[in-house]
Order: structure tokens, then sequence, then C-alpha cells
């Protein structure tokens, strides 16, 4: 009897796991089938589509072997003489028609994947020589458009740079696209020099415009306050500070020749050399008869102490 039902209990388990096995077979002969058939519409789908074909291929051995396992464990089952679902049944009868329907579409989608690798590739290609015209277009719009003079307002100027820049990430993402997809056949394409040059640049431009917005901003609350209330101290530091980064920032962009560069630089390379005259207007030891020869000197008339006697009097 204990061993009547140690069979019923090993044929039991070995029915649902044959079953369980058969089902997964089938399963992945007929969804691979189907995801080799469906023809790609993107690069995505081709590039997916081609693994797993090289997969399917390469493991094809492999996927043979799970068949006389298999069997086997129904061969077992029928010795003990345990009822098998009839749908079970016909699942396993299937199961070589199915094999050989999965060994054919390997075959048929492999050459339907040649031809859209074809396909794919020649508008890939087509798609890079249109990418480096519209590269050089974008060259030519910031050459031509780009705020390289000083006349131009802050605002604007920045405005023309974020459009430039926003224009050329989008030619880096399709940039990306286009590497990726030419992955797929194995042709190497290097990032394009030109978009990198131009992300510099522009970096570099915006940095001056935003370093002159810095700079007119602190000599604009200068300018129009009382001179007696200037601190001379802060003022040369914060204007050696602001000097140094644009000497760096011209430096890297020399061979640009950019007229707003040279012009910011200029504004306050004059601003940090007329700093020991204001200096000395600011010294304590300054006596009314030293205001009065100074009147005298320039030939004009004002008050030293009065509110409106601002830096951008002088």
């Amino acid at each position: 009897q204990h061993c009547n039902e140690w069979q019923n209990k090993f044929t039991q388990l070995l029915y649902r796991m044959a079953t369980e096995k058969l089902d997964e077979l089938t399963d992945f002969l007929q969804s691979s089938c189907k995801k080799l058939s469906r023809p790609p519409e993107t690069l995505e789908d081709l590039g997916e589509s081609l693994t797993l074909l090289d997969d399917l291929k390469t493991n094809m051995k492999e996927i043979q072997g799970r068949f006389p396992p298999l069997y086997e464990q129904f061969n077992i089952l029928r010795k003990y003489d345990v009822e098998v679902n009839d749908k079970v049944l016909e699942k396993l009868d299937a199961l070589s028609p199915e094999w050989h329907s999965f060994d054919n579409c390997i075959t048929e989608s492999e050459i339907m994947l040649k031809k859209y690798k074809e396909k794919f590739k020649t508008e890939l290609l087509a798609s890079a020589e249109e990418y480096k015209k519209s590269v050089a277009a974008l060259l030519e719009e910031f050459l031509s458009k780009g705020p390289f003079y000083s006349e131009r307002d802050v605002p604007s100027a920045i405005e023309i740079i974020e459009g430039i820049r926003a224009s050329s990430k989008v030619l880096k993402k399709q940039e990306e696209t286009i590497r990726k997809g030419l992955g797929i056949f194995k042709i190497d394409q290097p990032v394009n020099k030109d978009v990198v040059e131009l992300d510099s640049s522009l970096n570099s431009l915006q940095s001056i415009w935003e370093i002159n917005k810095q700079w007119m901003d602190l000599y604009n609350s200068w300018k129009l306050g009382k001179f007696q209330d200037l601190v001379t101290g802060d003022m040369e530091l914060q204007a050696q500070q602001i000097l140094k980064t644009i000497v760096k920032v011209c430096r890297e962009v020399k061979n640009k020749k950019w007229e707003v560069a040279e012009t910011v630089r200029g504004r306050v390379d004059q601003f940090k050399r007329t700093m020991p005259l204001i200096q000395d207007l600011k010294n304590p030891a300054l006596r009314e008869r030293h205001w009065v020869q100074l009147k005298r000197d320039v030939n004009k008339e004002f008050e030293h102490d009065d509110d409106e006697f601002t830096l951008e009097k002088i």
C-alpha cells in the first residue's frame, strides 16, 4: 500500500512537471517565432530582432535537446498507466511539427531581416548625410547671427545663444540615434567635432555675456551712489575678480576675435586703472584746499560733499 501511495505521488508530480515543461517549450517556440516574424518598424525593433535571431541560432542544439527528456517523461507516465489529458496529448503530438515550423521560421526570418537590414542601412546613411548638412547650417547660423558685438543688449544675446544651443541639443540627439543605429551594422560613427566646437563656443560666449551683465550691474550700483559712501577696497577686489575671469575667457577665445570679449575686458580693465585715482579722492587726508586746487585744475565747479557727487559725475 505504501508503495502504491508513493508511486501515485511520484507519477502525479511527474505529470505536473512534464505538462509544465511541455507548455513552456511550446510557448517558447510559438512566441519566439511570432517575434521574429514581425517586420521591424524601427531601428530598435531591428536590433532586437537580430539579437533574438543570433541567440536562437546559437542555442538551436540546446533547444532541440529539451525534446528527448520531455518525451521520456511522458513515456514513463504511459508505463505506469497514468491517464493524460487529451489536450495535453494533442500538444505533445504537435510538438514535432511545432519544431519544424520553428526551424522554418528561423530561416525565413533571417531572409526577411536581411532585407530590412539593407533598407534601414540605406535610410540611416541618408540620415547621416542630412545630419551633416544640418550641422553645417547651424554653424552658418551661429557665425551670422551670434552675438559677437557688444552693441547688443544682454537679454537678446542670451536669447540667441539659448536658441542655438537648443538646436544643437536636437542635433546631438539625432547623432546619438544615428550612431546607435550604425552600430547595428558595425559602422563606426565618430562624434561630430563641429558640434563639440559649437557647444564650446556657445559656453564661452554665454560666459562673456554673463560676465558683462555682472560687471554692468556692479558698475551701475557704484556710479549712482554717493561718492563719499563708496567702499573702494570692496570695489577693487570685485573688479579684480571679474577682470581675472574675463581675461581667462578671452585667452580661450583669442583666435575667434569676438569684439564683445575685448570690449568687456577693456571696460573692466579701464575701471581697474582708474581705481588709484578713486582711492586718492577717498583719502581722509584730503583737505578743502586740495579740492579747491582740483576744481581749479579741471576747470569745473562741483560740491564733493553733495549727495549728487557720484562716481558717474567723476
